[in-house]
């Protein structure tokens, strides 16, 4: 199936935990369709704590085309793709945590309603440094994604070197060739 974006993605730090996505197979509309750096932030949440709730992370360029479920919202300012990431920012100061839990209903389910997000004051900084902050977290995937990559290269040579079914030359010639 397709990726979904869903609660379990959402974590404190406004990243999103890509181990936890799921996948679907359904019929979907294209307005549920994600694309790299799009802002989504956790509309509800299943903790008496309200941890979740508001907690705002930009689409990784990894993910490819992705989706979300009913309990995400996608912030999309007025086409401006631009303006996403401060305010993703400044949805994740501590000003904005507690406008997202003040404005938090339900007792067991809480949910955010959507004049939380639409209400909320965001202070839009000069062009150069949106574009400099783009560049860095344009990084951060790069480094993110090669990280990831390592790791699975790492995984799959360390069992057999330590069992001594492959050799350190062997395991040469294999990085090079995936690498």
């Amino acid at each position: 199936g397709i990726p979904m974006i869903n609660l379990g993605n959402f974590t404190t730090s406004g990243w999103l935990a890509s181990e936890k996505m799921k996948y679907y197979n359904g019929v979907y509309q294209d307005r549920h369709v994600l694309q790299a750096g799009d802002l989504v932030v956790a509309n509800t949440d299943l903790t008496q704590q309200r941890v979740i709730i508001g907690r705002p992370a930009l689409v990784p360029p990894s993910t490819g085309v992705t989706i979300f479920s009913h309990h995400v919202t996608a912030v999309r300012p007025n086409g401006d793709r631009d303006l996403t990431l401060p305010i993703w920012a400044q949805m994740n100061t501590p000003a904005f945590r507690e406008r997202a839990e003040g404005f938090a209903t339900g007792t067991t389910v809480a949910g955010l309603p959507v004049e939380a997000i639409l209400d909320f004051d965001v202070v839009i900084p000069e062009e150069a440094l949106v574009r400099d902050a783009r560049c860095l977290l344009d990084r951060i995937w790069v480094a993110e994604a090669e990280s990831h990559h390592l790791q699975r290269l790492r995984d799959s040579l360390l069992p057999e070197l330590l069992s001594g079914r492959l050799r350190v030359r062997d395991a040469e010639m294999v990085v090079e060739e995936v690498v």
